[in-house]
């Protein structure tokens, strides 16, 4: 019952807000696209296995999963009112649905429980939200509003400064209170901070960050004080560390504030939890990617000169996929070469393009391309200044070698908005291509594929997954505009290069969307069927690489310690480890119950 009440009030929650929320509380309408995000973190409740909570240790099994979950799973979301919404509201559902059981299983009378007297009941819900539904305009309907948020004026930066302090002074008093064992007068007193104080936090940048930590500071206390009543005190009540880390972020949320993002992030993304970041090149690497930059793609780009037979735009398109299948793939992964590596790729397409448009007579402004190339030069330029004046100052190697140097992994959220974001925008880019029947649709379509190509650069994650992705979608969305304006320039079918390198490229893309989809569903089964074992073994026990006492010992574990299992069906458990690198222990050597 647990489990379905919960589920239905989320997703209840997400088709109100989706329609009721937007630009006139000061946030903007979450897309299609935007909301698919949303539902992609609450999938990762929806997989969660939940049996009835009959028990305390039920109750304290569930809390932590949903602790874990709650970590991983909104940790990259859309700033707009849906996703806003649902980091304040999902988290209260589920924490305050914990509490009113854990209570209820300590025989706390529903007359006295804090939270059955706030929370509404299933049914109450459902007539609310069908009654709201009914009389909304449907998302066809809105009109495409103002994707900015402007930032918190100084007294609201001085409200919201008040809120914490309030929220510290509310703690203090209720946790004064459980000395004379009144847990639930310090739960009500919580609660009703939360209600009364929440729905005063204004709508604008900083404030949106700090309103999920007040949240979260104001739900997990309060289950942290409910368990506390319920006898689960110390290691064994999973809000306490809990809550004490989210009242110590409150403490300097101005200076840890996310918002203040890298390049890559986007106007429309927030990071709970740091981004992905790509290593820092040596100075090596950095050497051999400015030779390249000088003297092979400039090398390229005088092909598109005219001589005395014009521009052989065929033998450019040659040159071009050349170089970029060649040398511009095997630039590495790393900060400063990751940069280069795009802003080349982007003056070549965009040359070739403006070259084509060129032979027909469209020179300057009169090119569609015209200031995408002057952008792209501009970028390509500034990068080597730059560079130039590093490398000047440099003596002898400076930066890790490759083998010192390692790309992440994609974190659980960065895959989610890769699948539930970027791409459903790259599919809208390929449709309109597919779709082009004038010339006013052609020159749509480029302008289009400027456009994604901006904003992937901008909102790309920094990690593996996500850049190889990432790049193969940046190279369709440019060569197919390349391709097209070949085509329009009346070169041949078998010279225009770029047409085989659109279909294979497609292809390639498919492959590597399944394989990221694959993987995430396969990694929320396997998140959701983990289970939490504790170290008996005394005084400490071997992880191994391998599911044998042959294999090499990856790390210890102390009696007491918890371990994720991912596999308990053999004599040796598989473990998800602290990076999510994978370790083994033999079964009896651990326990569902805490030792003592």
């Amino acid at each position: 019952m647990f489990r379905r009440c919960v589920l239905f009030s989320l997703l209840l929650l997400l088709t109100i807000v989706s329609v009721a929320r937007g630009q006139e509380d000061g946030f903007p309408n979450c897309s299609e696209e935007e909301v698919l995000v949303v539902l992609n973190t609450l999938l990762d409740y929806f997989v969660m296995p939940t049996g009835p909570l009959t028990t305390l240790d039920d109750v304290v099994q569930h809390a932590s999963d949903v602790l874990a979950t709650q970590e991983n799973s909104i940790s990259l979301l859309p700033l707009c009112a849906e996703a806003i919404e649902m980091q304040r509201e999902d988290f209260s559902l589920l924490t305050d649905t914990l509490g009113q059981i854990a209570l209820q299983r300590a025989d706390v009378p529903d007359s006295a429980n804090p939270y059955t007297l706030r929370l509404p009941s299933p049914d109450d819900t459902r007539r609310a939200g069908v009654d709201r539904v009914r009389d909304l305009p449907s998302r066809d309907e809105m009109t495409e509003d103002d994707r900015s948020i402007r930032a918190c004026a100084a007294s609201e930066i001085n409200a919201l400064e008040g809120l914490v302090q309030r929220f510290g002074l509310t703690h203090t008093r209720a946790y004064g209170l459980i000395g004379e064992d009144r847990w639930l007068v310090a739960v009500d007193r919580v609660l009703e901070w939360r209600e009364e104080n929440l729905p005063k936090i204004p709508e604008c940048l900083e404030a949106i960050e700090l309103g999920f930590h007040l949240t979260k500071a104001a739900s997990d206390t309060a289950a942290e004080f409910a368990l506390n009543h319920a006898g689960i005190t110390g290691e064994d009540n999973p809000y306490n560390e809990a809550a004490d880390k989210a009242r110590e972020v409150l403490k300097t949320w101005r200076a840890d504030l996310k918002l203040t993002r890298p390049e890559y992030a986007g106007a429309t993304v927030l990071a709970l939890g740091t981004p992905s970041e790509l290593p820092p090149c040596n100075s090596v690497e950095i050497t051999v990617a400015y030779k390249i930059s000088i003297y092979e793609v400039l090398d390229v780009l005088d092909k598109t000169q005219p001589g005395e037979s014009g521009i052989d735009l065929a033998d450019y398109a040659e040159a071009h996929i050349e170089l970029r299948d060649d040398l511009l793939s095997r630039i590495p992964f790393c900060a400063e070469l990751f940069k280069i590596g795009w802003v080349a790729r982007e003056h070549l397409g965009a040359n070739a393009a403006y070259a084509a448009y060129f032979t027909l007579g469209r020179q300057g402004q009169r090119n569609p391309f015209a200031e995408d190339l002057l952008s792209a030069s501009d970028a390509l330029v500034a990068w080597v200044e730059k560079t130039a004046d590093y490398l000047a100052e440099v003596e002898g190697i400076v930066g890790p070698s490759p083998d010192e140097r390692e790309v992440s992994a994609c974190r659980a959220g960065e895959i989610a908005f890769m699948l539930g974001y970027v791409l459903p925008d790259f599919r809208a880019f390929v449709d309109a291509a597919f779709a082009i029947e004038t010339f006013a649709d052609l020159l749509a379509h480029y302008d289009q594929s400027l456009a994604f190509r901006a904003r992937l650069w901008e909102q790309l994650p920094r990690c593996q997954e996500a850049l190889e992705l990432g790049l193969i979608m940046r190279q369709i969305a440019s060569d197919w505009a390349v391709m097209l304006a070949m085509d329009t320039a009346g070169v041949d079918l078998d010279d225009n290069l770029y047409i085989a390198n659109v279909r294979n490229d497609l292809t390639a893309f498919d492959h590597m969307r399944k394989a990221l989809t694959d993987t995430t569903v396969a990694g929320q089964a396997q998140a959701s069927a983990a289970k939490t074992y504790y170290v008996t073994a005394n005084p400490y026990a071997n992880i191994r690489s391998c599911a044998s006492t042959d294999c090499n010992i990856v790390a210890t574990a102390r009696p007491g310690d918890a371990l994720t299992v991912v596999d308990d069906s053999g004599d040796w458990y598989e473990l998800r480890l602290e990076g999510g690198a994978t370790g083994y222990i033999a079964g009896f050597l651990v326990s569902k119950t805490r030792p003592g």
